[in-house]
């Protein structure tokens, strides 16, 4: 729907106003759709190898990616850095996202970012989370045939470019 131009002025000048701008503000936070936001790593330490970790909660498909739900207010890489480090104890230098999809599933968008650790430092990995039954790093040609499709088509995209 179109607003008249006189409409549209008076809009745009009674934005000016703080108080209008809060009120905007929190019509959309409550009107506005909601998605939730998980993050994943696709981990590779100087090896080429990939981290997957054995997920507690997800019987069908065990091993999986590093990653977590985006706290309220946290930047998409602030969340992958924080989930891998919450699940496994690693630092990484995170690289640019390689995967954005909205789950067909669930109402949530799914965000998958590449990241690399030292060798050292992949050694010192260790299961940080009751959700995580294990953690091993597998080179590409060993990965388990069982992953999900937003995991299998994110690898396919970093391990093309290698």
């Amino acid at each position: 729907m179109e607003l008249p131009p006189t409409l549209r002025r008076l809009a745009a000048g009674a934005l000016r106003w703080r108080a209008m701008q809060k009120l905007l503000q929190l019509a959309v936070l409550l009107l506005a759709p909601r998605h939730r936001v998980g993050v994943n790593v696709i981990c590779r330490d100087s090896q080429g190898r990939i981290l997957l970790l054995h997920h507690l909660f997800h019987p069908h498909v065990p091993w999986g990616l590093p990653g977590g739900w985006l706290s309220p207010g946290e930047r998409p890489q602030d969340g992958a850095l924080r989930e891998l480090r919450e699940e496994t104890g690693l630092e990484a230098v995170l690289g640019d996202p390689v995967f954005i999809d909205r789950s067909p599933l669930a109402n949530h968008i799914e965000i998958i970012f590449e990241a690399r650790v030292e060798s050292e430092a992949a050694a010192q990995a260790r299961p940080q989370s009751g959700e995580i039954n294990a953690l091993a790093w597998f080179r590409p040609d060993e990965l388990p045939a069982r992953l999900t499709n937003s995991t299998r088509l994110a690898l396919d995209r970093v391990l093309d470019e290698l």
